[in-house]
């Protein structure tokens, strides 16, 4: 029954996030404030084909997706910036898995938080391995609203930050669909989100070339401007391109070597 499935996925999900940070230590350029605002910003990188197709090279080799890398190299970048290993970032997913839903128009998402440990001396390659297992496991278990989610494990509550995680990651990545009617011409429109609930929401969009190959990989950071300035956000998506590049050149390197010669120079210097 679904009352039974709900009970097994609540008890997956008290396990799985039991004990986790109750807010992440980021490089706040200003103090939470008592009650976030909500504003936000963008700030964009790209990633080459090359590196994309690097990216989904080192999927396809070790058994997991392009997401999962995603997921790995940012888990890297916020433990960096941390100093933390215990790491949950938020991850949407399509909400139609009842039957119900099958005949309603509109937009059902889910929201999982997806937790990894960047165990000091890891080599990216093992990093991968348990994020991918634990990956597997909550979309196996992506049932359960969040907002249940969250009366459930009830953690700490502020109006300062949101709960479970601070940070969102996304990977779209599926071709956009053409639809056409009877004299009416539809098309798409670009919305320049400027609002957040979260600190920071990474973003990627894989763009497709002409002839329906894969091109690179455009991201977009949108960070809470109650928190961050331009240049940090700017650090931050110049730290994620490097560490992503990096990584799937060589997934034996080891989590803490990830160190970029732009980044230092913009003043930052990962683990320092």
């Amino acid at each position: 029954s679904s009352t039974s499935l709900v009970t097994r996925q609540l008890d997956f999900w008290r396990n799985a996030l039991d004990a986790i940070p109750s807010v992440i230590d980021l490089p706040l350029d200003r103090p939470r404030p008592v009650e976030a605002s909500g504003r936000g910003a963008m700030f964009s990188a790209h990633l080459s084909p090359e590196v994309n197709a690097q990216l989904e090279k080192v999927a396809r080799d070790n058994g997991a997706t392009s997401f999962m890398v995603l997921h790995a190299a940012l888990a890297v970048v916020l433990s960096r910036y941390s100093g933390e290993y215990d790491v949950v970032v938020g991850t949407p997913v399509a909400g139609r898995g009842e039957r119900a839903l099958d005949d309603l128009v509109g937009m059902f998402v889910n929201t999982l938080a997806l937790r990894s440990v960047v165990s000091p001396g890891a080599r990216f390659a093992e990093l991968l391995e348990s994020v991918r297992e634990f990956d597997l496991q909550a979309f196996a278990n992506a049932d359960v609203p969040f907002e249940r989610l969250v009366e459930v494990l009830d953690p700490v509550r502020s109006q300062s930050y949101s709960p479970i995680f601070q940070v969102s990651l996304t990977l779209q990545n599926i071709a956009l669909t053409e639809l056409e009617f009877d004299g009416i011409r539809i098309a798409e429109v670009d919305n320049v989100v400027t609002t957040t609930q979260f600190d920071l929401d990474f973003v990627f969009n894989e763009a497709l070339t002409a002839d329906g190959s894969r091109g690179g990989l455009d991201l977009h950071l949108t960070y809470a401007t109650d928190l961050f300035d331009e240049a940090t956000a700017a650090r931050l998506v110049d730290a994620y391109v490097a560490v992503v590049s990096a990584a799937v050149a060589d997934t034996s390197t080891i989590v803490e070597m990830f160190e970029v010669e732009s980044v230092v120079e913009r003043g930052l210097v990962l683990g320092g």
